[in-house]
């Protein structure tokens, strides 16, 4: 269930008064976006690359408005990938 940031105008106003409307819903939008970014509140499953020998950066395209904060899995040909730091992969695989 959605609701705008102005519903909860009158539960925060009162205890802020004097303060811009403006301010408070930057607030609201700031302390929302964190809790979603540091709880992963919003997960979407995102299109499939198409992937190609020796090209080892892909650009993401998250759905409008939203950015990658974090990739939760990744799966090739069906197989889930380990997730590993370059350098783990350049001593396992080098070059």
């Amino acid at each position: 269930m959605a609701i705008s940031y102005e519903a909860l105008l009158p539960d925060i106003l009162p205890m802020v008064s004097g303060c811009p409307d403006t301010l408070v819903r930057n607030s609201i939008r700031a302390a929302v976006i964190e809790l979603c970014e540091r709880a992963s509140v919003y997960q979407t499953e995102l299109d499939p690359v198409t992937t190609v020998a020796n090209i080892y950066e892909y650009d993401l395209e998250p759905p409008s408005g939203t950015s990658v904060q974090k990739i939760l899995w990744v799966s090739h040909l069906g197989k889930d990938v380990e997730p590993i730091t370059s350098t783990l992969l350049e001593h396992r695989i080098p070059n």
